[in-house]
């Protein structure tokens, strides 16, 4: 059975400062952020990808992949994906963890996968 990968932009408060919702993409905050000096914030380039692991129709497990957007790249070559590297894969999970906090999900940073796992699904 194939994996189903799914992303979701994080954290979400610099699409919001900019008047976009959840289902915005990186063009559109571009293109409202010409009016504003969000698209020189690293943590607009700092996300992650969930990977979403099921077994006989049933998830498993969420993995919480750290990604890096290249934000001391210059434009034309900034939001091509890439790994982060391990001390920001580790802030970027950090960041998220202590917001889904509030929530009780619980999410413990992988040093040696550099990856989030989502505790008791």
């Amino acid at each position: 059975m194939p994996h189903i990968f799914l992303t979701t932009r994080r954290p979400t408060e610099p699409y919001e400062q900019v008047g976009l919702g959840e289902v915005a993409i990186i063009e559109d905050f571009h293109a409202n952020s010409k009016r504003f000096a969000m698209r020189r914030t690293r943590s607009v380039y700092e996300v992650f990808a969930e990977a979403l692991n099921y077994a006989n129709g049933k998830l498993i497990q969420i993995r919480l992949l750290a990604a890096d957007l290249q934000f001391d790249k210059p434009y034309g070559i900034r939001e091509y994906p890439q790994y982060a590297m391990p001390e920001l894969g580790k802030q970027i999970i950090a960041q998220f963890a202590a917001l889904s906090s509030e929530f009780g999900a619980k999410i413990k940073y992988d040093p040696e996968l550099n990856q989030g796992l989502v505790a008791s699904i």
